[in-house]
């Protein structure tokens, strides 16, 4: 994927990237397959976009509204990288785990559905407690 975005400094259309990759890197039998339960979803391409997960989080690719572009820092690891790419996806891991344990816990996030109105908070301006 970054081969192929490296020569397109814009970005590209996400459907281009996938289909240069399948030029790049041909599909097995398994990947050219559907989707059981998804009739017409070929597993290729949606493991192509789910290994993107770790780059984005890493800061390495930005994917807005079809349109994926490498960053300079994700282009400058993948060359640094060169022919090892299994230290690269590995550092992206790495990258993306940093950014999970940054995010709130779960039951750190109010719910919601359970923020107190307004009007019934104890202590609110200009209503007696």
């Amino acid at each position: 994927m970054f081969q192929v975005l490296q020569k397109h400094p814009d970005g590209l259309a996400a459907k281009d990237v996938l289909r240069q990759v399948c030029e790049i890197v041909p599909p097995t039998p398994f990947e050219t397959s559907e989707y059981p339960n998804r009739p017409g979803v070929r597993r290729y391409e949606k493991i192509i976009r789910f290994s993107t997960v770790p780059f984005v989080k890493a800061g390495w690719l930005v994917k807005t509204i079809g349109m994926w572009v490498a960053t300079d820092e994700g282009l400058a690891a993948f060359d640094t990288a060169g022919p090892d790419v299994e230290s690269w996806f590995r550092a992206a891991v790495a990258k993306y785990r940093e950014w999970r344990r940054d995010q709130p816990e779960p039951d750190m996030v109010p719910d919601v559905n359970t923020v107190p109105d307004v009007n019934e908070a104890e202590g609110y301006p200009g209503r007696s407690a």
